[in-house]
């Protein structure tokens, strides 16, 4: 839905490969993209007010994440690029014990892919490539802990 002000996306959690791309809500004549990925950014979510109106959005840990995790999902390098840099800029400022517990929650596959797509794209920014090193040290040596 979208006009000149506003556009909104509706997206559901994409939970096998039988499921369909698009997921159709009829009471609201809606439909739902189906994606891999979304249900990170609906761990620990936090509200905040725009306007006088309080909104639910993902937490920063769990917004990281996820463009972590989609970091191969992308076509088009700009996009990599994009979401590699946002994501590094939201680690900064996130609870990392918050982070790293968010993590510990996901599926072990999952993890393995956040810090694959971290090793393959790591050049993509070369001036947070020292930032991302430690970032996937940290997160490698979180599930190392866990096995």
């Amino acid at each position: 839905m979208w006009n000149s002000d506003l556009r909104i996306e509706f997206i559901v959690p994409k939970r096998g490969r039988g499921d369909e791309d698009v997921f159709k809500i009829a009471p609201l004549s809606i439909r739902a993209e189906s994606l891999r990925f979304v249900d990170i950014l609906l761990l620990n979510p936090v509200y905040i007010k725009v306007q006088g109106v309080k909104v639910l959005v993902p937490s920063p840990e769990s917004f990281c994440l996820h463009k972590f995790a989609i970091l191969n999902r992308r076509q088009k390098i700009d996009k990599r690029t994009k979401d590699l840099e946002q994501a590094v800029y939201t680690y900064r400022i996130s609870d990392k014990n918050k982070l790293l517990k968010m993590f510990h929650g996901l599926l072990r596959p999952w993890q393995k892919t956040l810090i694959e797509n971290l090793n393959h794209y790591i050049d993509l920014s070369p001036l947070l490539r020292e930032e991302i090193r430690e970032i996937i040290d940290t997160l490698q040596n979180a599930m190392n802990k866990t096995k």
